[in-house]
């Protein structure tokens, strides 16, 4: 995986070059195996790589055979074997063996609908030297990040939004609607970001740019996916189950190790077996925890045991999380409060000892109803904010937020809270039934904007990819079009998974109640030590006050609380926290950023 930069200037102008380079840098964690820059009429590309396909020849950015289209990258492309076979056939000519490749000539085939023939993660620019276009593209659930920005008439664009910042154009005014989402979600979701200049490029949206015009597109919807629901349930789960190997072993297409991270939950499970009897000694990875409540580590041990891999566990400890803290919040350039990023980071670490990739259990969740609130009674209604509420983790009511602002905070947030949700109606009505939109909600919100948020940051900071099988839109749409009795039935969620891992996984990881990936935070801001300590101090000290965000007698009550269980405020301090701790490495400190 990579992360990719740029710029695009209008004719008349040059690319600042310098500024490019700078950009690319800032991404040099994402990419630690190589850098190239391409400086042509009115555009910058630059690209860092992390190998794992054509390790020796698959540099970018690329380009089609008289240069005149132009393509950087973050992307897996786990189809482009075939696509390649299919497009040497029509007549076009390879300089590599790189998945990325296929891109450029896909482009020349389909213009911007190449993106309908890709299967896999990505986020890519293309610049057509032609027709003097701009092409940015984002993959289907927004596995890979892309942001961009336009600064009168230049659009830059980046993996991250530390690299947006090399600018000196770019604005560091707040999103005040970005900022009541994060208050209420741990994270911003897209098209937003935390800074009012930019924008996330949303899932399954493509942007043209040209004379300084954008235009953004959806080139797809999973709820308008061809196809029908199968009749038979056996035989539904059977086509399932070859559709997920189908997934598994594309997932794997690698010139380096691919490993698993495994929870020992159903999906991870479900993934550790099916790659395992294809690879023997695989390698996976496992985080246990010195709490009870959080600790999987027993059903971890008897899924590798089961499927012989070479396995590897660490442990997580509140001295673990304090000294991840500072590294962390900076990493994630975003405010970003779920607390599990720390110890998929930590986990991340210790899996890019051994392999350049891990496969991981995003998504199944979400297109299978595994999360406690998909078994919710629902009166049917077609209410967003309701359907959104739990999927998004509410953490901040209007009072409980009122409580903890200072008056000028306060106002703003209140006349932000316009729920910008116009745009999920029309696809929530599309939805089969209740579930259906509970689920739709997720993939499109919680999703995006948090499980693969987390897992992109976290993973690319240790400088490892992460692959997502269930998210492979093959799949995923064959998921999607199951009947709600083959995903919640009589109280059991994921009923088709777990049908599908009878014969694969030990009894247990089947019946076991499901436990989230999260560090416990009440407990752990409850428990003197130096976690809590960082954390409170942070909120009550000098400069935290001079700032004015925040009304320090109401955390000073909410802290009292919350040493009294009346009741536990753990995630509310925590996210009041991480966003005090960006504040001073984004906004205080812009040559910080720079550095």
């Amino acid at each position: 995986m990579c992360g990719i930069a740029g710029q695009v200037v209008p004719a008349q102008c040059a690319v600042d070059e310098p500024l490019v380079r700078r950009m690319t840098r800032r991404l040099a964690h994402r990419g630690p195996d190589g850098e190239r820059v391409h400086i042509g009429p009115q555009h910058g590309f630059g690209h860092r790589r992390l190998s794992l396909i054509d390790l020796d020849g698959g540099h970018q950015p690329q380009a089609n055979e008289d240069g005149t289209v132009r393509v950087v990258a973050n992307s897996e492309i786990y189809n482009y074997v075939e696509l390649r076979r299919d497009l040497v056939s029509r007549g076009h000519h390879f300089a590599t063996s790189s998945d990325t490749e296929v891109i450029v000539h896909l482009y020349e085939e389909h213009g911007a609908g190449c993106v309908n023939h890709l299967n896999g993660m990505f986020a890519f620019a293309l610049w057509d030297e032609r027709t003097r276009t701009l092409l940015l593209a984002r993959d289907r659930f927004g596995i890979k990040p892309l942001y961009y920005t336009v600064c009168g008439d230049t659009l830059l664009f980046a993996s991250e939004l530390r690299a947006l910042l090399e600018s000196p154009r770019v604005a560091r005014d707040l999103n005040d609607a970005a900022l009541h989402d994060y208050f209420r979600h741990l994270t911003v979701p897209e098209p937003h970001s935390i800074l009012a200049a930019v924008r996330k490029l949303p899932a399954a949206h493509v942007l043209t740019w040209r004379d300084g015009r954008s235009h953004e597109t959806r080139y797809w919807d999973i709820t308008q996916t061809p196809g029908t629901a199968p009749v038979d349930d056996d035989e539904a789960i059977a086509r399932m189950g070859a559709a997920l190997a189908d997934s598994v072993a594309m997932s794997l297409r690698s010139d380096a190790p691919v490993g698993v991270f495994l929870s020992g939950g159903v999906d991870s499970s479900l993934l550790a077996a099916i790659a395992s009897a294809t690879q023997p000694g695989l390698s996976t990875f496992s985080v246990a925890f010195d709490d009870p409540q959080s600790d999987e580590r027993a059903f971890s041990r008897l899924v590798a045991q089961a499927c012989g891999s070479n396995h590897h566990e660490i442990e997580v400890s509140l001295a673990d999380a304090a000294d991840a803290l500072e590294q962390l919040t900076g990493a994630l350039d975003e405010p970003f409060a779920d607390s599990s990023a720390i110890p998929t980071w930590l986990l991340a670490r210790t899996a890019r000892r051994h392999v350049k990739a891990v496969l991981t259990g995003e998504g199944a969740d979400e297109l299978f109803g595994g999360s406690p609130w998909h078994s919710d009674d629902d009166d049917g209604s077609h209410d967003v904010a309701r359907l959104l509420a739990p999927a998004a983790k509410l953490v901040f009511t209007d009072d409980t937020l009122e409580r903890v602002c200072a008056p000028d905070l306060r106002d703003r947030l209140r006349a932000a809270a316009t729920p910008g949700t116009d745009a999920l109606e029309a696809p929530l009505a599309r939805c089969a039934g209740p579930l259906e939109r509970r689920l739709y909600a997720d993939l499109q919100v919680y999703l995006p904007s948090d499980l693969l948020m987390k897992t992109d940051r976290a993973t690319m900071l240790a400088s490892l990819e992460a692959r997502v099988p269930f998210l492979n839109h093959p799949f995923a749409e064959q998921a999607w079009r199951l009947p709600a009795r083959l995903k919640l039935r009589d109280g059991v969620r994921k009923y088709a998974l777990k049908r599908l891992g009878a014969d694969r996984l030990p009894a247990p990881i089947l019946t076991r109640r499901k436990q989230g990936f999260s560090i416990p935070m009440d407990l752990w801001l409850w428990r003197p030590g130096r976690f809590r300590d960082l954390v409170l101090d942070t909120l009550l000290d000098t400069r935290t006050r001079s700032r004015g965000c925040f009304d320090v007698a109401g955390i000073e009550a909410m802290v009292r609380d919350h040493d009294r269980i009346n009741p536990f405020h753990g995630y509310r301090l925590w996210t009041l926290f991480v966003f005090e701790m960006w504040q001073r490495q984004f906004i205080d400190v812009p040559a910080a950023v720079s550095a």
